[in-house]
C-alpha cells in the first residue's frame, strides 16, 4: 500500500512544501509530515511562519464542490493571475483568498471593486482568520461575504447561490455579464 503525501503552499510567496520530497537542505527528511515540522520553522523563500501555509486540498475541495454543483471554476495562482482571469472569464461570483502570493486578497478585491466593468460582481473573501478586524477590512474593500476556512460544502454552495442570484438580478448595464 502506498502512502498518501500532501502538499502545503505558502500563502505569502507561493512556495510549496511536498511531504514526499521533504526539504533535505534544511534537514527535513523525505516523507516528513507537515505536523512533524517544528512550529518555529519558516518558509525558505520568504520567512513566513508555518501558520501561513495552507494544505493544497482546501482549494481542490472547493473546486470539486463547485464543479459538482455545475459551476464553471477558474483558478488563479495569485492576485495578479486572478485579475487576468476575471477579465477573460467574466465570472458571476469571485472567491478571493485573503492570503495570496504577490497581491493579497484585500488588494485584489479593492482593484476588482474599482473597475467599472466588475464593481457589481460579488466578491466573497476566504480566510483561515476569523477576527473582527479581518472581516471589517474585507467589507472596507468591498467584499459581500466572508467565509472562514475550513468551510463546509453547504456554506460554499449557499454563498454561490445567494450571490450568483444577486448578480443575475442586477439591472441591465450593471450586470457583470453585460459589461
Amino acid at each position: 500500500m502506498s502512502e498518501t503525501y500532501r502538499t502545503w503552499m505558502c500563502l505569502i510567496c507561493g512556495w510549496i512544501y511536498d511531504e514526499k520530497a521533504g526539504l533535505p537542505d534544511e534537514d527535513i527528511a523525505p516523507g516528513t509530515r507537515w505536523e512533524d515540522i517544528p512550529m518555529n520553522w519558516t518558509c525558505p523563500e520568504c520567512g513566513a511562519r508555518k501558520e501561513d501555509f495552507e494544505m493544497g486540498t482546501i482549494r481542490r475541495s472547493a473546486e470539486i464542490f463547485l464543479g459538482q454543483a455545475g459551476c464553471r471554476v477558474l483558478l488563479a495562482e495569485d492576485g495578479f493571475d486572478a485579475l487576468a482571469r476575471i477579465v477573460d472569464g467574466v465570472p458571476d461570483v469571485i472567491f478571493c483568498d485573503i492570503l495570496m502570493p504577490r497581491l493579497d486578497g484585500y488588494q485584489t478585491c479593492a482593484l476588482i471593486k474599482k473597475s467599472p466593468r466588475f464593481h457589481e460582481t460579488p466578491v466573497i473573501m476566504l480566510s483561515s482568520k476569523d477576527g473582527l478586524f479581518d472581516r471589517a477590512r474585507g467589507r472596507m474593500v468591498g467584499s459581500e461575504q466572508y467565509l472562514t476556512k475550513p468551510f463546509t460544502k453547504d456554506s460554499l454552495l449557499k454563498a454561490v447561490a445567494q450571490h450568483a442570484r444577486r448578480a443575475a438580478d442586477a439591472p441591465a448595464g450593471l450586470s457583470p455579464l453585460n459589461a
